[in-house]
């Protein structure tokens, strides 16, 4: 766990140049899309060219791989949403909606700590884990973790949680790829040492990593199961290690009670 600032910093704006260098055909698919959200019976090359501001050389190149998976339908010469992106935002909702469900828990749980806590899930395409939702704790020594900032697997309580519900497979081809780098010098950065850790952590159920992301912070973590016993999500404590040392009994109970409780509901859901 890395601490921040109680008082952080706003984050650099973007310059001119950095949104100007954004790959323009990943802002023109992402415009076809939602011009076409409102074309309900669809549009023709011609149509999507005047909409657009585009040449039908350069859309014909972005419309055919979207036909070809189904993001987009060509019927009779038109252009519509296909079956693709209805389940891309449905995800998208239903994910939207489980972030809803689930903060009710991330408050109880700062409240009932006293401590920061965050909600961690995986990006199993990058390898890394993001925190989506979050509560800081309201004392004067705190840690505060920036929300959608990707974060190494291996150094981190959730990260770890997250890892070690992967199946073998998965965890070995994520270590074959990936150099452990140390944060400080309780990092773990042998390879088998992090095996050995990720199997003790689906035997007591939670992640702890202490002094390893930053001197003096501590990370606990549980997860949030879904119907099938995989792994939704890691429900986080983060605090500074010298009041982990005197609570810690209380985190590690009280975090594992209300994830599982979240987990349940959670569950219910997934059956409905």
């Amino acid at each position: 766990m890395s601490p921040a600032p109680s008082q952080a910093k706003d984050p650099t704006p973007e310059s001119a140049a950095t949104v100007q260098s954004a790959p323009r055909s990943v802002t023109r698919v992402l415009g076809l899309f939602g011009r076409l959200a409102n074309y309900p019976k669809g549009a023709t090359l011609a149509e999507l060219s005047i909409i657009l501001e585009s040449p039908k050389s350069s859309l014909l190149l972005l419309l055919r791989p979207l036909v070809m998976e189904a993001y987009l339908l060509h019927e009779n010469g038109r252009y519509r949403l296909g079956p693709a992106i209805y389940r891309l935002a449905a995800t998208i909702t239903g994910a939207r909606n489980l972030n809803s469900l689930i903060r009710p828990y991330i408050a109880e749980l700062a409240q009932a700590v006293s401590e920061s806590v965050y909600l961690a899930v995986l990006d199993p395409g990058m390898g890394v884990c993001t925190y989506i939702e979050g509560v800081d704790s309201q004392q004067a020594v705190r840690f505060v973790l920036p929300l959608g900032q990707p974060r190494a697997l291996y150094g981190t309580s959730a990260g770890r949680l997250l890892l070690a519900w992967q199946d073998k497979q998965w965890i070995e081809q994520y270590l074959q790829r990936t150099k452990l780098i140390a944060a400080t010098k309780n990092s773990i950065v042998s390879k088998d040492k992090l095996r050995k850790e990720l199997s003790r952590i689906r035997v007591q159920g939670y992640a702890l990593t202490v002094n390893e992301g930053h001197e003096g912070a501590t990370g606990v973590a549980a997860p949030i199961l879904d119907s099938s016993g995989g792994i939704w999500a890691a429900l986080v404590v983060a605090l500074p290690t010298h009041r982990f040392d005197s609570s810690k009994e209380h985190v590690i109970q009280t975090l594992q009670a209300i994830s599982m409780r979240a987990s349940g509901e959670l569950q219910a859901v997934d059956g409905a």
